[in-house]
């Protein structure tokens, strides 16, 4: 499945905008699994959260770089974008060290009380 660069672009606006709606930042959280009964922690993403789409893709802004505590001991696997009022926008991105939709390079096995970044992400469509 491919889109054209018009409509691909128009979707990632709508999913950037989505996040962004209500009183506050959008925000993404990490969890242990895809039902996400266990959250590890919960980051709060810059205002507006993307830059405007281009050739299908969209760049997280991390100007600045958001970050986070870590509220509870694991692994994470899956992620999901919230908008501000906790609706989910975006889920089931998976999360590893590598080869994943979100990538950490320090590894994704963490302590509560430590301290993640997000210092690049991309959104594309194909």
């Amino acid at each position: 499945m491919l889109f054209d660069a018009t409509l691909g672009n128009a979707m990632l606006s709508l999913v950037s905008a989505a996040i962004d709606a209500g009183s506050a930042a959008g925000d993404i959280q990490f969890a242990t699994s895809a039902d996400y009964t266990t959250i590890l922690a919960t980051m709060e993403l810059n205002y507006p959260s993307f830059g405007s789409a281009a050739t299908k893709a969209m760049a997280l802004d991390v100007d600045p770089v958001p970050s986070t505590a870590v509220l509870t001991n694991g692994t994470a696997a899956f992620a999901r974008f919230r908008d501000s009022n906790g609706n989910v926008i975006l889920s089931n991105l998976t999360v590893a060290a590598s080869g994943a939709n979100i990538n950490f390079s320090g590894g994704v096995s963490w302590a509560s009380g430590g301290v993640i970044y997000l210092d690049s992400f991309e959104l594309t469509v194909p």
